[in-house]
């Protein structure tokens, strides 16, 4: 009964850390994969982007966004979790741990969903759908995306896995109570 009194609440911190991180990284990337393929310009700029995201560590990016937003702008918590917790002040001190999770991860969702997307809207499919004269925006999201989501879902069950190791080590640079601290204290 004592390790399950440690662990429950200890593994809902950690659950909904990875909910949001996930929520965020796959919502923010796909948006921003679409957007890419849809001009040529913009595709060129999420890739760089991305892949300038996906280059930086995890724990370092972290710790760039508590100087920035808790130590230089005092905005934000730099960690831990609210006295006495509200929806408000609980949100508060999830930003930066969510932020910091789901940055590599937009990224790769945007590099997947724009990859996927560029493929789609290069199909005799969607030339029919243009000369059809359908909305650029209809076309997108109504005919390409559909066919471009698999590997958008396949990536999103591999991600949940990999957000776990990540949430770790996140939890332990914002001092927030959830598994990654809890195995440091085993």
């Amino acid at each position: 009964m004592r390790a399950a009194a440690v662990l429950w609440p200890a593994l809902g911190s950690t659950l909904v850390l990875l909910g949001w991180a996930l929520a965020l990284s796959a919502g923010l990337g796909v948006l921003l994969g679409v957007w890419g393929a849809r001009q040529a310009a913009a595709g060129r700029a999420v890739d760089a982007l991305a892949i300038l995201a996906q280059s930086m560590p995890g724990f370092w990016v972290g710790i760039l966004l508590i100087i920035l937003f808790a130590v230089g702008l005092g905005w934000l918590p730099a960690g831990g979790t609210p006295d006495a917790p509200g929806l408000l002040d609980s949100a508060r001190f999830l930003v930066l741990p969510v932020a910091t999770l789901a940055l590599g991860n937009i990224a790769g969702y945007a590099r997947h969903a724009l990859a996927a997307m560029q493929g789609e809207l290069a199909a005799p499919y969607i030339r029919t759908a243009r000369m059809k004269g359908l909305a650029e925006g209809r076309i997108a999201w109504g005919h390409a995306f559909p066919n471009a989501a698999l590997p958008l879902l396949t990536l999103a069950a591999l991600d949940a896995g990999s957000l776990v190791s990540g949430a770790l080590v996140t939890e332990t640079l914002f001092a927030r109570p959830g598994m990654g601290l809890s195995l440091i204290h085993i």
